[in-house]
């Protein structure tokens, strides 16, 4: 019996299958010669009860730099220019940045499937 040493995921909805997918991708290396941009930003936290005591209906996101309220997020503060921005939007921006590696084509002459390690058969699989 052959036995790999990978993962077993169970999507449970479609942005986790994105997340269960890109666990599988590595990042370019980094070069020590390329210039770094820096963007100030503020990645919120769901902490309501700081939200309550700032706003009578308890909704809203606040520039921690400034005060102002927004309604949703990502915005940037209109007062101070500082980015607001979730979490899972911020890792999801980061994704769309750094692409896939390529796919790698698998030799199928070995007569053997690749993830069942089942002889393959030319009717099912024609080669």
């Amino acid at each position: 019996m052959l036995t790999y040493l990978g993962r077993y995921s169970v999507a449970l909805d479609d942005t986790h299958l994105e997340v269960i997918l890109n666990e599988h991708t590595n990042p370019p290396p980094s070069s020590r010669n390329a210039e770094s941009s820096v963007v100030r930003m503020e990645i919120h936290s769901d902490c309501s009860h700081q939200s309550e005591v700032r706003s009578p209906s308890g909704r809203g996101f606040f520039c921690p730099q400034c005060g102002a309220r927004y309604c949703s997020l990502p915005v940037e503060c209109r007062i101070c220019k500082l980015i607001l921005i979730s979490a899972p939007q911020l890792a999801r921006s980061l994704h769309n940045l750094l692409p896939l590696p390529a796919f790698q084509e698998i030799d199928t002459t070995d007569g053997l499937a690749f993830f069942c390690a089942l002889v393959i058969c030319e009717i099912n699989f024609p080669v």
